[in-house]
């Protein structure tokens, strides 16, 4: 976490869209580039992103590490599904299907 981002107070000089990164082979199979501005989307809702490259997750698994605010259009939180584990009744967020769509 930005050591500038303190409780709830939104930084208002942060201006990057939410990264995501996928496995190369993913994104030569779904025609999508490195940098470029995606549409992610679940049965909860969507938001967007910049897609990144990254060998070091599977191929078919897109892995985002964190968000930013909803207020500047890339919160993951919104294509995250409510939802409770079975075991310890625990929020399933590391577990969520996505599309991923190239933005027009």
């Amino acid at each position: 976490m930005n050591s500038e981002w303190i409780g709830s107070g939104e930084p208002y000089d942060e201006e990057k869209l939410l990264e995501v990164f996928i496995h190369p082979e993913t994104l030569l199979k779904t025609g999508l580039e490195d940098g470029e501005t995606v549409t992610l989307e679940s049965g909860a809702g969507r938001t967007c992103a910049t897609v990144r490259s990254s060998d070091r997750v599977y191929p078919g698994c897109a892995l985002s590490f964190r968000g930013t605010w909803l207020s500047r259009g890339g919160c993951i939180n919104t294509v995250i599904e409510d939802g409770r584990t079975e075991r310890g009744h625990g929020t399933p967020y590391h577990e969520t299907r996505i599309k991923i769509k190239k933005r027009h």
